[in-house]
């Protein structure tokens, strides 16, 4: 059983986000089965060893952008009376998916050690987790999983005090996995935009 996050309607469908069960070994094409009352639908998809996706908002302008936390702990926004972007030079943590393999291990439908933040021992991502502003690698402070969340992490980056400015900046996150992948550029995840002053 792969763990629901949510189903929600989409612009044409019902889409349903789930996790992939850590069991279920990469590269092979597996059978996906959906029950809804008394329909079923199976269909198949690839299952890659690391797919990362950047988790996205809709902001005030229809837009949406990824979701990113500043310093102070707040959502980085354009606003529309109070606007608050990102700024060059502080750390910001941009949420993601499908980085793959934690240290320690977490398994389906688990969160990492509740305590970990105060002992020290986050899931950190095995991984080596790259950030781009404007195609530009930036520096990446940690990688972890996100506390209390399934299957989402937490990247911290470096703003760069020279990247541009503006409420699309784009920003992309890879991941090179460890393991026999080892050696292969990094997978990247679809481009996204954040607001940075």
């Amino acid at each position: 059983p792969a763990p629901i996050v949510n189903v929600v309607m989409g612009s044409t469908n019902p889409e349903v986000t789930l996790q992939v069960p850590c069991e279920v070994a990469p590269g092979n094409n597996v059978s996906v089965t959906v029950n809804v009352g008394a329909g079923t639908s199976t269909s198949g998809i690839a299952v890659q060893t690391v797919s990362p996706g950047i988790f996205q908002t809709t902001m005030s302008d229809g837009t949406a952008r990824a979701v990113v936390v500043r310093d102070d702990g707040s959502f980085a926004d354009i606003g529309t009376a109070f606007p608050n972007p990102a700024r060059r030079g502080e750390n910001v943590r941009i949420y993601v998916t499908g980085l793959g393999a934690t240290i320690p291990a977490v398994g389906t439908n688990n969160i990492q050690n509740p305590n970990a933040d105060l002992v020290g021992r986050d899931a950190t991502v095995a991984g080596t987790v790259l950030v781009n502003l404007n195609g530009t690698g930036v520096q990446v402070v940690s990688a972890r999983q996100a506390p209390d969340l399934i299957g989402v992490y937490e990247v911290q980056f470096v703003v760069p005090v020279d990247v541009p400015t503006g409420n699309n900046v784009t920003v992309s996150v890879g991941i090179i996995p460890v393991g026999p992948s080892q050696g292969v550029g990094a997978t990247q995840s679809v481009s996204s935009t954040i607001p940075i002053q």
